[in-house]
């Protein structure tokens, strides 16, 4: 997963520079929960009441499942594909599934396709399968469209299946998967004893609203200093009177100050905010100009007397 970073920061304890970077999840290893021969199945209209059927294993309803296959068809029209809930049978018939498609028809013959579909069960569902139902096909008004008498026979379901032609279609690679989403979280692992006895001691003091005095004492290793007031560019964090370089000032907590501190040991840090120096400064500067042209007004004045 590619993202870019518009300034340095750190997110949970790993510290990224600014510009691109990418993140990279291992693909979770899902698992056939059909048991499907590895041989190509036939799926035949004249199945002499066989049942292409296959139940998922392990069913959770409150999953979301990806089922995909490839299909081929032989001879005749294509099977009605079924995701079938055993809420969705009545007397042990099937009544109205809750997902049901007709297969699409690209080519007619010898070319195979392949068909995928995310169903997501109802939570009331205890079981699931998946079913394949092979059609018969053919027409009998068709047939007997030129005798008027005749296609009125074709209301008797024994007559009209004399009209009927077999379908045949090729069937493999059925796969039922449970889909996991990834989700991206930062999770907070708690400190044990050694790992605290290895944190600096922090004391923040504020001189005034541009300049705190933090002193740090039991540095053992790196660590971040968080300030936390909004971040600015302009604070400096000031450690025996260098200045810590700009590229560790980052943006901590999405909101806050930080610096990347690597001096062991004990001592004392500075942070500064230069244009409230700058302010004092002007404030100064301001108050000596003044003085100067009140003096010069006072001896121009002294010397008219």
């Amino acid at each position: 997963v590619p993202f870019e970073v518009d300034q340095d920061k750190v997110i949970g304890n790993i510290y990224f520079n600014q510009g691109e970077h990418e993140i990279s999840f291992g693909k979770f290893q899902s698992k056939n929960l059909v048991n499907f021969p590895e041989e190509v199945q036939i799926l035949d209209s004249e199945r002499n009441g066989k049942d292409y059927g296959y139940k998922i294993d392990n069913f959770d309803s409150f999953s979301e499942y990806n089922v995909s296959f490839d299909y081929q068809l032989r001879e005749g029209i294509l099977p009605v594909f079924n995701f079938v809930q055993d809420i969705d049978k009545q007397n042990g018939k099937i009544g109205t599934p809750l997902f049901y498609k007709s297969l699409p028809e690209r080519e007619r013959y010898y070319s195979w396709q392949t068909y995928s579909k995310m169903i997501s069960p109802q939570q009331s569902a205890n079981s699931a399968e998946i079913v394949f139902d092979a059609r018969s096909w053919g027409n009998c008004e068709n047939y007997n469209k030129t005798i008027l008498f005749v296609v009125s026979k074709c209301n008797d379901k024994n007559y009209r299946n004399i009209f009927l032609q077999k379908s045949v279609t090729e069937l493999k690679n059925l796969q039922v998967e449970k889909v996991f989403d990834q989700v991206l979280a930062i999770k907070r692992t708690e400190l044990n004893d050694k790992s605290q006895n290895e944190l600096p001691i922090i004391s923040f003091n504020k001189i005034n609203n541009a300049t705190y005095k933090v002193d740090i004492s039991n540095a053992k290793k790196p660590f971040i200093l968080t300030f936390q007031e909004s971040f600015h560019p302009l604070w400096q964090a000031i450690v025996n009177g260098k200045v810590v370089e700009q590229n560790k000032h980052i943006l901590v907590n999405d909101y806050a100050n930080g610096w990347l501190m690597d001096t062991p040991g004990n001592y004392s840090v500075e942070l500064k905010f230069k244009p409230e120096e700058s302010f004092e400064f002007g404030k100064t500067a301001a108050y000596v100009s003044i003085s100067l042209i009140l003096i010069c007004i006072i001896s121009l004045k002294l010397k008219k007397i």
